[in-house]
């Protein structure tokens, strides 16, 4: 994927000038978010096995092409970011078990590794997801779903510009979900 970016407010240099084409006027802050991700699966018998990635520049973490702030440095320089994903299932009468493990990586721009340790906004750094599930059909058409995920979030060092102490936030989110589902 590619996708052209056009800002309405005008290029400014790391001292905050507005930086002028050869006519003399303002230069637009244009930038090209792109892309790449590829994936495969394989199903044999009772077995399922795949994975994906992607890398690219100005994707987020969160979507493709998601207007956040963590989606540029302070100037505009849109940052790189890759993720890669496995996941597999075994499936034996109408029992499946399940289950994966991702990443998704944000790498910082080379303006973020001189401006970032007093940034008030800190990008994630990365994020990881584990999950597992367990599914039980009964009569061909309800099934049962007993499933777990957990997600690790960590974000760059950053240092704190009032007390000068470094932080190194990290959040961890468990989820357990369970539900039917019928089919008719």
């Amino acid at each position: 994927m590619w996708q052209r970016l056009v800002n309405s407010a005008p290029l400014k240099d790391t001292a905050g000038n507005t930086v002028l084409d050869t006519n003399g006027k303002p230069k637009d802050q244009v930038a090209d978010a792109s892309g790449f991700a590829a994936g495969a699966m394989f199903s044999g018998g009772p077995v399922q096995v795949g994975g994906s990635f992607y890398t690219g520049t100005g994707l987020t973490l969160i979507v493709p092409i998601f207007n956040t702030p963590i989606f540029a440095d302070a100037i505009g320089v849109l940052r790189k970011g890759q993720g890669f994903v496995g996941m597999a299932s075994l499936t034996f009468g109408g029992t499946k078990i399940a289950g994966g493990a991702g990443v998704s990586q944000l790498k910082l721009t080379a303006n973020d590794q001189t401006h970032l340790p007093f940034s008030q906004l800190v990008p994630p750094k990365q994020q990881l997801g584990a999950s597992i599930g367990l599914y039980q059909t009964f009569f061909g058409q309800l099934t049962w779903a007993l499933e777990y995920f957990r997600g690790q979030y960590t974000w760059y060092d950053f240092k704190d510009q009032t007390t000068g102490l470094t932080a190194q936030p990290k959040q961890g989110v468990n989820f357990i979900n369970t539900g039917l589902t019928l089919v008719f």
